[in-house]
């Protein structure tokens, strides 16, 4: 399980990858099984107080956004707690539990804008949301993360496990507040509060599973069991072909899941070295010989074409060289004819010899023309990413963020709610997007990211009161 500390050291790099095969087991990424997932509804943490309507509507078009993912990232005690404290299972460490979650804008129309890729004006946002272990809505004891379905059942019937929106009016479609003015019941039954939308068009959306999930509650003389509450949450709508999600206004994306663990090789002695030179230059023999976007024409395929032309033009001239030293003009010679010849052979071979000089610069010249800033930031990002090129997601508390072009970061303001600084923890690559149904048409474009960088609060400050459980941190988003 990915976890830190609240120090100030620099956690060790871990990777996240998708799980295709959790979307088989969704009754394993329940809110009280602490998962870390892609899409679906949001296992929220802590289960009341969450984030309002407003707060989950992009600043830039108003839409209702897209719930996007969720990591798991616990902290370990608080430096501050006394070693009493910690000998008393952590009851008063309240980052035991910790997650962030993540919700993006489905309109492609609000990408891209380097004016607004930044909290508060970003089309994602990120929520913090954390909990001592000893809490009002899980169990003091660690659950059974290998609980099959019929256990988690029993487990809602003994009321040991509670349905999410026993604590707060949640949407049936998308998992998010039904409490705002545009909520809305169900037309075909009574059951509350699995009955709420947050909006008609959710509601209207959610149709065709909802009247067969209608249908159960008849048969059961409207008595909610275990199996059905669990149906009722897990079951996925028909919602996840392409043109449903564009510009979808919230509508869930297919569920995944999300592995995350150490990087593979040593990444954190890598990732010092990037980090040491995030600004600066790459050598040549790095430049990654593969490419973002074949279709560039400042490609790094097409660098390394150019480069490996140069060198062979650099090659030719150096043999050329090698062969004029290993056949010098003799000093004293009777035949002048062959002397004369000699001459004009050497001639020649230096006139070949600097014309291939010149070529070979004017190759270096060109090449360096070509490699841009942010044609060698993406090299350097390739480079970092290469040994799991699947890799969707990077998490290194107190470290730094992995570049993906040369343009400006905005830097991250204190935290809203204790003031202290706020520093890097974790970042969203454009991988993810291959896993997301975001198909482009002329009338419509999906959303579009290079890499979306988290910065939270150094303190992970407690979370409680008129405030509510869930922190918006802040958001830096970078294009290529």
């Amino acid at each position: 399980t990915m976890s830190g500390d609240l120090s100030t050291d620099i956690n060790p790099l871990e990777i996240g990858c998708v799980d295709e095969a959790a979307s088989a087991e969704p009754h394993k990424l329940l809110s009280h099984l602490f998962p870390s997932k892609i899409g679906g509804k949001p296992a929220w943490l802590a289960l009341d107080q969450l984030p309002g309507e407003a707060q989950l509507r992009c600043c830039i078009c108003s839409n209702r956004m897209t719930f996007l993912m969720q990591v798991y990232c616990p902290i370990e005690s608080s430096v501050s707690a006394t070693a009493s404290d910690n000998a008393d299972n952590n009851t008063d460490n309240d980052t035991f539990h910790r997650c962030l979650f993540f919700f993006m804008c489905s309109n492609g129309g609000c990408y891209g804008n380097v004016d607004k890729s930044s909290t508060p004006n970003a089309p994602v946002k990120v929520f913090r949301s954390q909990l001592a272990r000893k809490n009002p809505y899980y169990p003091f004891e660690p659950p059974n993360y290998e609980a099959s379905w019929s256990e988690i059942v029993k487990l809602i019937d003994a009321k040991q496990v509670f349905h999410p929106s026993s604590w707060q009016p949640l949407c049936a479609l998308c998992g998010c507040p039904a409490s705002g003015s545009e909520a809305v019941q169900c037309d075909d039954c009574s059951y509350k509060p699995g009955g709420l939308y947050c909006c008609k068009e959710h509601r209207d959306a959610d149709a065709t599973r909802r009247a067969e999930f209608c249908k159960l509650v008849d048969k059961q003389q409207h008595k909610m069991d275990g199996e059905l509450l669990l149906r009722l949450w897990t079951l996925q709508s028909d919602l996840n072909d392409e043109q449903q999600f564009l510009h979808s206004n919230g509508r869930p994306l297919p569920e995944l899941g999300l592995l995350i663990g150490p990087d593979p090789g040593n990444g954190m002695a890598d990732d010092k070295i990037d980090m040491n030179r995030r600004f600066g230059d790459v050598p040549d023999d790095e430049v990654a010989s593969d490419d973002a976007n074949d279709s560039s024409s400042l490609s790094s395929e097409n660098v390394d074409d150019d480069v490996d032309a140069a060198m062979e033009v650099a090659d030719d001239g150096e043999r050329r060289r090698q062969q004029q030293q290993s056949s010098p003009t003799p000093m004293h010679s009777t035949n002048q004819a062959g002397d004369a010849a000699n001459i004009d052979a050497a001639a020649v071979a230096d006139s070949e010899a600097n014309r291939s000089f010149n070529e070979f610069a004017a190759g270096i010249e060109q090449l360096a023309a070509k490699e841009t800033p942010a044609l060698k930031q993406l090299a350097e990002f390739k480079r970092a990413t290469r040994r799991e090129p699947g890799q969707v997601f990077r998490y290194q508390r107190h470290g730094a963020p992995l570049l993906i072009s040369d343009q400006s970061v905005a830097p991250a303001p204190a935290c809203a709610r204790c003031d202290a600084a706020r520093q890097f923890e974790c970042q969203i690559t454009p991988q993810l997007l291959n896993w997301l149904p975001l198909n482009e048409s002329p009338d419509s474009v999906g959303p579009d990211f290079g890499s979306v960088l988290v910065y939270t609060c150094s303190r992970s400050c407690p979370l409680a009161g008129e405030l509510g459980n869930y922190a918006e941190e802040f958001v830096a988003i970078q294009y290529v």
